[in-house]
């Protein structure tokens, strides 16, 4: 069996390629396509992000961006909004409250080491 977890609405999964994977509701599509395409199963890069959400939340407030393969992620004070680099779809702009985007990126972290 394939290890599993459901973080909130979102499962993670490993596929039959050993590949980690997200399935999400709809409306949260994008944040799927931005840890499996974007973070893939690089630890390194996921701590980069949640050491710039860290940072970034030091720093007042001022806007940060974390570009990856698809998405750019900008974070704000309040907020962090994942935005398509190439694509203009219903999943191309995303807005999540930033401690949400946060916790999502900490499990995706948690679930990948594993």
């Amino acid at each position: 069996m394939m290890p599993k977890e459901k973080i909130g609405k979102l499962d993670f999964f490993i596929d039959e390629n050993g590949l980690p994977r997200v399935k999400a509701p709809p409306g949260l599509e994008g944040v799927a396509l931005f840890l499996e395409g974007d973070i893939q199963g690089d630890a390194a890069m996921a701590q980069e992000l949640l050491n710039l959400l860290e940072e970034s939340n030091k720093k007042g407030s001022k806007d940060t961006e974390f570009i990856g393969n698809s998405y750019a992620v900008i974070i704000r004070p309040e907020q962090v909004v994942l935005e398509a680099l190439y694509s203009r779809g219903k999943n191309s702009k995303i807005t999540l409250k930033r401690d949400e985007f946060k916790e999502i990126v900490k499990k995706w972290l948690n679930f990948i080491k594993q």
